[in-house]
């Protein structure tokens, strides 16, 4: 779907619809810190709470079935009180709900909160996309990759915090309640910028059943899900038990990884103009394996970093990519391609750390995380070969 412009755009409206555009890449650097904050902690929060990879991988299934009841309600909210209400209330909701991570005392009550993060976080990604798709349309642009590239800005930013706290020795709580404070301060800057009028609007597809594309879209939507969570959420304990490394350098995989992302995001947008959005996809999934295959068999520190650099890189264009896509769906329309890629998107976030923690038990985390997200590359790279 090419971008499209507003014939009668007044001056005023133009220059809300760049603040709007610049607000909601905002929210997705805040969404990225709020992420970012508390992942290199996850061998701490694992050792509070006095469990396994099995059970923790359970609990942090709440995030993934809050996201997916999420999804739907977030539609009705957003028709109802607009994108705007939508992005700022639930925004702030995810703020607040963050500092609680670092004070649960046992598995359910992880599983209860994330399930709340996930809910409130599934509206604000609908809301903050919706934004920047809106103020983008009515400016006759795209940026999607470098939009999405300030999530592992705030990501890297929010890891490195967490690795700065660990070292100096500032308590789990004390860091995530001060993100929450700054993050506030952000929410009130851009609760006014966002966009309140109409964007053009686009013309409608007749709805019918979900088809082929709209399917394989939804796969490929789940199988990114799980190539990008489980990339960035067991790193810390992939390095620490099976790496020996130190609390300090256990933190690093994750730095490593957001960094490549955040990089790779900058240059996607430039490498899909001059290649394509097939071969975008295609390169990103092999680098992705070849990552991860390095992560697997890697028996050191040094070179299971490496493997993080790699699998950065590959993961960083596979969501913004899927979400043009889902746009672009011509064989049901773009409701239909952006409902399912939602869908399997949050089955994905929700599945990978029940079956990743389930492998992790009977065998090693390393060799958890190659099966599983080597069978999700082999599905990437379906959908990426079926594009023209």
């Amino acid at each position: 779907m090419t971008p499209l412009t507003r014939t009668a755009l007044s001056e005023s409206e133009t220059l809300q619809a760049v603040a709007a555009a610049k607000a909601a890449t905002v929210l997705f650097f805040l969404n990225g810190l709020m992420i970012g904050s508390w992942v290199p902690r996850m061998a701490e929060l694992r050792d509070m709470l006095g469990v396994s990879e099995d059970v923790l991988g359970r609990s942090l299934m709440g995030m993934g079935v809050g996201g997916l009841l999420g999804s739907g309600f977030a539609g009705v909210v957003a028709n109802k009180f607009g994108t705007r209400t939508l992005s700022v209330a639930f925004g702030a909701a995810l703020l607040l709900a963050l500092p609680f991570i670092a004070l649960v005392s046992s598995p359910w009550m992880l599983f209860a909160l994330l399930f709340t993060v996930g809910l409130v976080d599934a509206a604000v990604d609908i809301g903050m996309n919706a934004q920047v798709v809106h103020a983008n349309d009515l400016l006759g642009r795209t940026n999607i990759n470098r939009v999405h590239a300030m999530w592992s800005v705030g990501s890297l930013l929010g890891g490195l915090i967490g690795t700065a706290a660990i070292a100096v020795g500032i308590s789990f709580s004390v860091q995530l309640f001060s993100v929450c404070g700054a993050g506030l301060l952000a929410i009130v800057w851009v609760a006014p910028r966002l966009l309140t009028f109409e964007a053009v609007q686009h013309d409608d597809v007749k709805r019918g059943r979900v088809g082929t594309a709209a399917i394989v879209l939804g796969l490929a939507a789940l199988a990114t899900a799980v190539l990008e969570g489980a990339s960035t959420e067991w790193s810390p304990l992939v390095l620490a038990d099976e790496r020996n490394a130190t609390p300090d350098e256990a933190t690093l995989g994750f730095i490593v990884l957001s960094s490549a992302m955040l990089v790779a995001r900058l240059m996607a947008d430039k490498v899909v103009e001059r290649t394509s959005v097939r071969a975008t996809l295609i390169g990103g999934t092999l680098v992705l394996a070849a990552g991860v295959a390095v992560v697997v068999f890697a028996n050191d520190v040094p070179l299971t970093l490496v493997g993080y650099l790699l699998s950065g890189i590959g993961v960083a264009p596979l969501f913004p990519l899927l979400y043009e896509a889902a746009a672009r769906n011509t064989e049901n329309g773009a409701g239909t391609g952006l409902a399912v890629m939602s869908a399997g998107m949050r089955v994905g976030f929700l599945g990978a750390p029940l079956v990743i923690g389930a492998i992790a038990a009977a065998t090693s985390l390393s060799t958890a995380i190659g099966i599983v997200l080597g069978l999700a590359s082999i599905v990437s790279l379906i959908h990426a070969l079926r594009l023209k």
